[in-house]
């Protein structure tokens, strides 16, 4: 038992070995030679925090994407215990053919595996996909069978024809988790035409108020206008022109943030803008359900009255 623990850790102790550079690595000799200089420059940091700085700094230039560099930060970031960030360096090390191929199954893959596991889930809609949220370090879209940290997930579903749906997991599971989509959206307009007047502005719409009595005068003994029922039809109909003006604006959102992610300029693949439009999708419709339940009792009550 004590002899196998000793070869789990040879990985790990192999990639702390490892030297900066490798002639196998398939880079040009200036990279080589200007990643030797980030490594000196890291190693007399002083702090592994420091070191960290030093070559995300080199990804954000001239190492950009360089798989050497995502396994010194996988080390790094073992060192000060953050397993999630350790891991997306290792599968970025993975990813990345110019690192020698040996160094890339002992040391990065033997690593990823060692400090994820997989996330299966079942019952996901043609056409949709699940974005992972938190881990940030792991967020975008995932298939099932990803390896991911272990620890809690925060996922969000998005199908055809839902409301994107949020979810709160914790990995590992003993089974594969059933996807949860959202509720399904309306299609067509939100309020017919003729609730909203004719396209004249003065003439009454069809539709909506055809089998109504007609709008005679008012007797002036009658008692004068009842400003309850237009006072809650003129709210109700606020409430539904606010929420579509909303719904128009957070689909807009959403757009922007899906261009986002697709040409790389955002950082957490766009959590953040993901999250504010799907708040604000969610404030719309309330005001436009709102404002229909209040706008059509308005109606009914002149109806009956």
């Amino acid at each position: 038992m004590a002899a196998m623990r000793r070869l789990s850790l040879l990985p790990l102790i192999l990639g702390m070995l490892a030297p900066p550079a490798l002639a196998a690595d398939r880079v040009q000799p200036e990279m080589a030679t200007r990643y030797a200089q980030v490594v000196k420059r890291a190693e007399a940091a002083g702090s592994p925090q420091a070191a960290i700085e030093i070559y995300e700094e080199a990804l954000l230039g001239f190492a950009s994407g360089y798989g050497r560099v995502h396994l010194r930060l996988g080390q790094l970031y073992q060192k000060i215990n953050k397993p999630a960030e350790a891991a997306a360096n290792y599968r970025a090390c993975m990813e990345d053919d110019r690192v020698d191929d040996l160094d890339r199954e002992i040391i990065c893959k033997t690593n990823l595996e060692a400090s994820t596991v997989p996330f299966e889930f079942t019952g996901l809609p043609a056409g949709g996909r699940v974005l992972v949220i938190q881990p940030a370090a792991f967020a975008g879209a995932v298939e099932s069978g990803a390896r991911l940290p272990p620890g809690n997930l925060e996922v969000t579903v998005e199908a055809p024809g839902r409301a994107p749906r949020a979810s709160a997991l914790r990995l590992p599971r003993a089974r594969p988790w059933q996807v949860m989509v959202g509720l399904a959206r309306r299609d067509g307009p939100l309020v017919p035409d003729g609730f909203l007047g004719g396209a004249g502005g003065g003439d009454q719409a069809p539709g909506l108020f055809d089998d109504a009595k007609a709008v005679a005068p008012m007797d002036p003994d009658s008692g004068g206008v009842d400003w309850r029922l237009w006072g809650g039809g003129g709210l109700g109909l606020a409430l539904v022109g606010t929420g579509l003006a909303l719904g128009v604006m957070s689909h807009g959102q959403l757009d922007d943030a899906r261009a986002a992610q697709g040409a790389g300029t955002c950082t957490n693949f766009c959590a953040d803008d993901l999250s504010s439009a799907e708040s604000l999708a969610s404030t719309a419709d309330a005001l436009w359900i709102g404002g229909a339940v209040v706008a059509t009792a308005a109606v009914v009550w002149w109806l009956l009255d």
